[in-house]
């Protein structure tokens, strides 16, 4: 992810939303994006 500088640096993010409510949740843009779900049993396809 480009920081303010135009340079590429590696982020990260850890989120949690409340239970029961999938709709909760927002959107990341970006070209690359590596996503892993913890408990994704619970996950709709």
């Amino acid at each position: 992810m480009p920081d303010a500088y135009g340079q590429d640096v590696v982020v990260t993010y850890g989120f949690s939303a409340p239970a029961n409510d999938e709709v909760a949740m927002q959107g990341i843009h970006i070209p690359h994006l590596t996503l892993i779900v913890d408990e994704a049993g619970g996950i709709n396809p």
